[in-house]
């Protein structure tokens, strides 16, 4: 299994509640991301594994979503992934992909979409572990 893939997470817009950015890599133009700006991850360079995840696994079972990415080493964190929602509400300090952003509703549209789409990504490559590097915009 190949592990030398890298993501970038370009942080773009800090708004009242939510943090949006973009997600790609040198050669995929990439997905948006969603933050709740009150459990925003530390900006840095980050390993990320696929693992397996009991609750997605029930909550998704119709699927492919039993191994979902887990960030490693998040300062005073554990249980960070990327995974699917549309609301920062809904992101508990992970990071949530969206297809589409919206400023106005600080919300990610078609997530569902946009995790299958990054996850056929991982799958076609055979990838199981990658590196994750969250930017800010302005740096």
């Amino acid at each position: 299994m190949k592990n030398d893939l890298t993501f970038r997470l370009l942080r773009l817009w800090h708004l009242r509640y939510a943090v949006i950015g973009i997600v790609y890599t040198d050669d995929w133009s990439g997905l948006f991301s969603l933050e709740n700006k009150e459990k925003i991850i530390p900006a840095g360079e980050y390993d990320v594994e696929l693992t397996y995840s009991k609750k997605f696994s029930s909550e998704f079972p119709y699927r492919y979503f039993y191994f979902v990415p887990l960030l490693k080493n998040v300062p005073k964190r554990k249980g960070i992934r990327i995974r699917i929602g549309d609301y920062y509400r809904d992101c508990s300090g992970s990071i949530l992909l969206g297809k589409y952003a919206s400023i106005p509703t600080e919300s990610v549209d078609e997530s569902t979409f946009a995790y299958e789409s990054f996850m056929h990504y991982l799958r076609r490559r055979n990838i199981m572990k990658f590196k994750l590097i969250i930017e800010e915009k302005d740096k």
